[in-house]
């Protein structure tokens, strides 16, 4: 008979698989393939259809709608799938913007499939004057000479199937531009634009696109049209609003097929049974949502926006509460995913089998994922993918309706399909269609299981640290009872990026981040004032900068004003040392250490606190002088502390474990350091000094960040780290000799040698 503890981890086990569940990959890509240079099998062309082996070429390559059945397209006993064209080469017509079907594509028989044109939208695609008189206008009156018609992410709804689209400047930078959506009642054949479904008007076989009018090109030149103010839904939108991005919950049920196949279980205001909602794109991360029933009226004033004017750092209005949604655009409030990590342009999906919402980004010749419990976030870094070869990757979004197999419903596990342009064929043949199917399999949670560091933060290369933090004391692993951060460093694989994501995430427990700060107000990597990534990790130098790393929430500014009122360390906010370090702590700082030089000034590897010389609300490890003596000790310079008597060699790696037991004014502490293969404590028999105060004063650590090489009162260290992590607990000598052995073996693939 199993113990009753037993039976109840077990019902708690499966309620938490009932509910959200985080998305977590498996360890390898399931499958791929590559449209253009295969051989086609089993396949009829046909006058507009286009087999594997070539065509089309084109961005944006979302096969994202989905019809009931698809019985008004083109290929009436095909996958009811349909998708996009932008930039495009297809079989009878190319130009800025078409739609197609995927006739037919499966994983069993990918040779077979097919690709079939449904409309090339000519009225779309007749340079930057089309259609005749917009003289290639963003919008109205300015001055954007060249701007032309580009699409994003079609959706179907209530057998319609529907297009965002805008005028867009052929760079695809950032201008001032009008966005709109058409739709089609026929399966594509013939579309509306909002002003014709006002109207009542006729459907146009070419795409119907709004009219302008304009005398001629310049400022000054307005558009005239009189259908122009309700031809497009959101004129002159500035900023980082492209279009919307139609967010994918599953298969249209439209009147053919009336059984709902939508979720039910959507809780954050976008249950799509009763709302279409949307993602700003690519980089406006704001939220809109639109009553089904409202939806082919393609009105704009019947959108409402997410808003919550009182979201903090901690504090986000339930997107279930209707008062967090206004009908004013000014009023939204941008909560989506992170931008600085190329989530851009792309869908965002609702795994109904986790209850999760999964984006995917795409960075140089690869892919990033995240995931969210609901649209308003957290958002999640999940995994980065980068394919053998360096193939690129361009737009991308799962396809649900090809290639989705659920393999286990509790634990959920799926096999997930994308699709995507490849960017790194020649000019000809960019943009080619490829597939990948991934396995989703349970994630980690915030406090519990175990998780491999599968995402490289901001990075470009295919390396990430593959520790594994568990209690099984398997090789290779970390143990994470009491766990509360663990960063590893090496997420940037030796690249630093010119943009992106600031900073290494905690895989731990929280996943706040250790970001890079330097001088006055910058947080970011730079290699001129001391914040650099190498391939063992990072390295923080002392230039005459303040160089230092410090826990933020997240690698970016939460709202307009967290960013003001925290300017001073580039908009971010804090994230304290973890309340086993505050006060009279128990803990263990485990840390990966190369130091760079000896400076004459006390400074430190790492500290938390406020550093008083009269209290001891400060903890450090630093080095002394120019003795490089290492000490462990409370208050400014260490003014109660553990003095090692021993001092590292510059260029050399160490381990070094600081062990903390709260012991009222007399902490016990210990500081474990790997020599030739073993660990040595430098503290043992060593007393508890002071300078001008009692050696017995109780530590009452200040809450406040783990900010590592810097004190607050700018002395600050030159030292390289390969990890660091903190415990709330001492750990004992074995498990400390684990975790040297597995960081020993970790250190050894980056090219380094612990000591």
């Amino acid at each position: 008979m199993r113990p009753a503890s037993a039976l109840l981890v077990l019902v708690l086990f499966a309620a938490l698989l009932l509910g959200q569940a985080p998305i977590g990959f498996g360890p390898t890509l399931l499958d791929t393939f590559t449209w253009y240079g295969s051989a086609p099998t089993g396949c009829t062309a046909g006058a507009r259809g286009m087999c594997v082996g070539g065509q089309p070429y084109a961005d944006t390559l979302y096969f994202t709608g989905w019809f009931a059945d698809a019985n008004l397209l083109p290929v009436a006993t095909g996958l009811p799938i349909v998708g996009t064209l932008n930039d495009f080469t297809s079989k009878t017509c190319s130009g800025n913007f078409a739609v197609i079907q995927l006739a037919a594509f499966s994983w069993a028989s990918r040779t077979s499939g097919k690709v079939q044109e449904v409309n090339c939208m000519s009225a779309f695609n007749q340079g930057i004057n089309a259609p005749a008189g917009w003289y290639g206008h963003c919008t109205s009156g300015d001055n954007s000479p060249g701007c032309v018609w580009h699409s994003r992410s079609s959706f179907v709804r209530g057998g319609v199937w529907y297009v965002p689209v805008m005028r867009q400047i052929p760079a695809g930078t950032a201008s001032t531009r009008d966005t709109t959506l058409i739709m089609s009642t026929d399966g594509g054949a013939t579309w509306r634009n909002p002003y014709t479904v006002s109207q009542g008007g006729a459907s146009s076989a070419t795409g119907d696109p709004p009219l302008c009018n304009a005398a001629a090109s310049g400022t000054g030149n307005p558009c005239t049209h009189a259908s122009y103010p309700r031809s497009i839904m959101w004129p002159a939108v500035s900023g980082n609003l492209v279009a919307w991005q139609a967010v994918q919950y599953g298969q249209d049920w439209g009147a053919a097929n009336p059984a709902t196949t939508m979720p039910a279980d959507v809780t954050d205001g976008c249950d799509p049974r009763t709302y279409t909602c949307f993602v700003g794109d690519p980089l406006d991360r704001s939220l809109a949502r639109v009553l089904n029933s409202d939806l082919p009226l393609l009105d704009a004033t019947k959108y409402q926006y997410y808003s919550c004017p009182a979201m903090s750092d901690t504090y986000q209005c339930p997107g279930s509460d209707p008062a967090s949604w206004s009908s004013n655009y000014a009023d939204r409030t941008e909560v989506g995913p992170p931008v600085k990590a190329w989530m851009w342009s792309n869908p965002a999906t609702y795994i109904k089998e986790f209850k999760s919402y999964l984006i995917v980004g795409g960075i140089t010749n690869g892919m990033i994922f995240a995931s969210a419990p609901t649209l308003q976030g957290p958002w999640t870094w999940v995994k980065t993918h980068l394919p053998p070869g360096a193939q690129g990757f361009g737009f991308t979004a799962p396809v649900l309706g090809v290639g989705y197999d659920v393999v286990s419903a509790n634990p959920p596990r799926i096999k997930l399909t994308m699709a995507s342009d490849r960017t790194d064929l020649d000019a000809n043949h960019q943009g080619s269609l490829r597939f990948d199917q991934f396995d989703l399999v349970l994630g980690r949670t915030s406090k519990n299981g175990s998780n491999t560091n599968q995402h490289i933060v901001g990075g470009y290369a295919p390396l990430g640290a593959p520790l594994v933090y568990s209690d099984s004391h398997a090789p290779r692993t970390i143990p994470r009872k009491g766990l509360e951060l663990g960063f590893d460093f090496f997420d940037h694989a030796g690249s630093t990026p010119t943009s992106g994501v600031v900073g290494m995430r905690d895989y731990a427990r929280d996943g706040i981040m250790m970001v890079p700060c330097h001088g006055p107000g910058y947080c970011d990597w730079n290699a001129g004032q001391g914040t650099t990534t190498q391939a063992y990790g990072v390295q923080i130098y002392n230039n005459g900068y303040q160089a230092n790393m410090t826990t933020m929430r997240r690698e970016y500014p939460q709202t307009a004003a967290i960013a003001t009122a925290n300017a001073a360390i580039g908009g971010l906010t804090p994230a304290n040392a973890p309340v086993a370090m505050q006060g009279n702590g128990t803990y263990t700082v485990i840390s990966v250490v190369n130091r760079l030089s000896v400076t004459d000034r006390q400074v430190p590897i790492w500290s938390t606190g406020t550093d008083s010389s009269s209290v001891s609300s400060m903890v450090a490890l630093s080095y002394a002088s120019a003795t490089g003596l290492l000490e462990l000790g409370w208050g400014l310079n260490n003014r109660w502390r553990f003095n090692s008597n021993w001092s590292m060699t510059n260029g050399s790696w160490y381990f070094i474990a600081c062990t903390v037991q709260a012991n009222g004014g007399t902490p016990l502490a210990g500081m474990w350091v790997g020599e030739n293969g073993a660990l040595v404590d430098k503290l043992a028999g060593v007393a508890r000094a002071s300078t001008g105060g009692t050696p017995t004063q109780t530590p009452a650590v200040a809450a406040s960040p783990l900010t590592l090489t810097l004190y607050n009162s700018g002395r600050h260290a030159s030292v390289g780290f390969g990890g660091l992590y903190v415990y709330s607990r001492v750990v004992g000598r074995a498990e400390l000799g684990f975790i040297y052995q597995t960081l020993k073996q970790e250190m050894a693939r980056r090219g380094v040698t612990l000591q």
